[in-house]
């Protein structure tokens, strides 16, 4: 479920807590990322920004029309080696 992510944990930062946002982003390795609104949206590349690896669960669905950008062969890899795992568990 693609809005899995979005209602399980709560979203801790307001509109003016962009620099809170990004430090926090900073700070972690990966970060789960998924179709809310749309997949076309800058939350993947805010994390490549930021030193995190976006991992995509559904990267393989979305058409090649859009994100057009964004390096999914390595994002693939990325999420095969590292994430894949836990993606189906309860913290995943």
């Amino acid at each position: 479920d693609s809005m899995r992510s979005f209602t399980i944990k709560q979203y801790q930062f307001g509109p003016l807590d962009e620099e809170k946002y990004h430090e926090n982003l900073g700070r972690h390795r990966f970060g789960d990322t998924r179709r809310k609104g749309g997949y076309d949206c800058l939350r993947h590349y805010e994390l490549l920004a930021n030193g995190c690896i976006p991992i995509v669960a559904d990267l393989d669905h979305i058409p090649v029309s859009v994100l057009t950008t964004l390096p999914r062969g390595l994002l693939a890899e990325a999420r095969n080696l590292y994430a894949m795992p836990w993606i189906d568990t309860e913290e995943g």
